[in-house]
């Protein structure tokens, strides 16, 4: 059993919030953590899972949630949309702390009339798969560092680009930590994706063509860690527009695959404004691209891409134990120069990070950073250059070339 490095966080928020929602990919140990909450904080539990107990509380939602023994325990929520309204009543007539855990493979806050039902109620985290930290046991701090602290000449521990092959070919989801094959990796990772349009995308919407979906699957696939032309994916698809939002977000309703947006602020002008595709875990999106360690190997361009999708992932874990409140964009001007990933905290304090695929870094590659930092001054608190070398090196004022292992060893 592997222990999340959000726990702390996840009790803090359970301590204060009334309804506390667990949201994150099926498969990703929310059921795991929940239930060492319930041995924690003795809370009745209930799934809904058990097809039983699922159409009791949707036959009759308030009977169901009245019934209840609190505080309780609410597994895979998204099961029953309108048990929402019931637990919204329940804590409306006596408000107060710890009073429902749910937990949701599917992000029921995307249906507007649940969201506005639950504001102020409400506290949301999100547990994605493992970090690479939480395998080896050792808590990151990266994202607090590079906002607080300015770094000098150090050596880090270099990772090798088979070590990286390895870690994306595994990804994050707990069950495929063990020792297996590639072959039986891939053979989990067909099941869990034959799951998600089979049955969980099903429940979700009336969709006849699931196959339209899978084949989505591959053109999304393809595009990882790039911009998003809705107009030319909806014609090389060949899914009307309107149908292709709606699979689009039934996708990131699953937590299958996430954007960024495009970054922007008063001082900036002439942006792109598309946005940045990712997918949640690098062991689905090998499997979906039909790929193995060989290949990896031999196309620099695929390692570079499966490369900034698994740093965007695992920056996204790190975000959720940090103190700072952090929120992720993209850059990209009219001009062509972009940014792989910007940070932005709540006070407006940027991080711009790039991301190469090389042992090398030259003042050439601080290019896009060195503009921004010149339009936004003080508000650049860092450029970052994540590189596959061992040294942090200095690049002018805020500005650093730091090891990609870095994220883990600093």
């Amino acid at each position: 059993m592997f222990n999340r490095f959000l726990e702390r966080k996840l009790l803090e928020m359970i301590d204060f919030f009334p309804i506390v929602l667990l949201m994150g990919p099926r498969q990703s140990g929310k059921t795991t953590l929940v239930k060492m909450i319930k041995d924690i904080k003795e809370y009745t539990y209930v799934t809904f899972d058990d097809l039983k107990i699922a159409a009791s509380a949707n036959s009759d939602p308030l009977g169901f949630v009245s019934q209840l023994k609190l505080p309780v325990i609410i597994d895979e929520v998204q099961k029953c949309p309108e048990i929402f309204h019931a637990i919204k009543q329940k804590v409306d007539e006596n408000r107060k702390a710890s009073m429902f855990v749910l937990t949701g493979s599917a992000n029921p806050l995307m249906i507007p009339k649940i969201s506005e039902s639950l504001s102020g109620r409400i506290g949301l985290i999100n547990l994605w798969p493992l970090s690479f930290g939480e395998i080896i046991r050792k808590r990151e701090k990266f994202i607090d560092q590079i906002f607080n602290e300015n770094f000098s000449y150090q050596t880090i521990k270099k990772i090798t680009k088979n070590e990286l092959i390895l870690r994306f070919i595994k990804g994050g989801f707990p069950t495929i930590q063990q020792d297996l094959s590639f072959e039986m990796i891939n053979e989990w990772c067909n099941s869990y994706l034959t799951t998600i349009l089979q049955r969980d995308i099903k429940n979700l919407a009336n969709i006849e063509k699931v196959s339209d979906l899978s084949n989505l699957m591959q053109f999304l696939s393809i595009r990882s860690s790039n911009l998003i032309n809705f107009s030319e994916l909806s014609r090389t698809s060949k899914i009307a527009g309107s149908t292709l939002k709606r699979y689009l977000n039934l996708l990131q309703t699953l937590f299958i695959i996430y954007f960024h947006q495009p970054w922007h602020n008063n001082l900036t002008k002439r942006l792109v404004k598309a946005t940045k595709l990712y997918l949640v875990d690098t062991a689905l999106l090998i499997n979906i691209l039909s790929i193995d360690q060989k290949r990896l190997e031999m196309d620099s361009n695929l390692f570079g891409q499966i490369l900034e999708n698994y740093i965007s992932i695992e920056l996204h874990k790190i975000a959720i134990w940090s103190k700072k409140n952090i929120k992720f964009y993209h850059y990209r001007n009219q001009g062509g120069e972009e940014i792989d990933i910007i940070l932005e905290s709540s006070l407006k304090e940027v991080v711009a990070i790039e991301i190469k695929a090389s042992s090398n870094v030259k003042p050439d590659d601080f290019k896009a950073i060195k503009n921004l930092q010149n339009q936004i001054k003080d508000n650049l608190i860092k450029g970052i250059v994540l590189y596959m070398g061992d040294q942090i090196i200095p690049f002018g004022k805020n500005l650093y070339a730091m090891p990609i292992n870095s994220l883990w060893d600093l």
